[in-house]
């Protein structure tokens, strides 16, 4: 199994940020369950090797559950 380098997944999380600021809508779409309209409450970064932001109402989620 290939791992994906910090290198990428910080600019990754640094992309994100610089297109959604804290208070930004977005929809989270979880693997399971529905999809909710919200408002990122943080920044990205890093936790672990996985991209995370803060999103209202849900918490630490992974940057693939969020579309902007």
């Amino acid at each position: 199994m290939r791992r994906t380098s910090l290198t990428r997944l910080q600019l990754q999380v640094e992309l994100f940020n610089v297109d959604n600021p804290p208070g930004t809508p977005v929809l989270h779409r979880p693997l399971t369950g529905t999809a909710t309209e919200t408002i990122t409450a943080s920044r990205a970064s890093l936790y672990g090797r996985t991209p995370v932001v803060h999103l209202m109402g849900a918490g630490r989620v992974p940057l693939s559950d969020v579309v902007r």
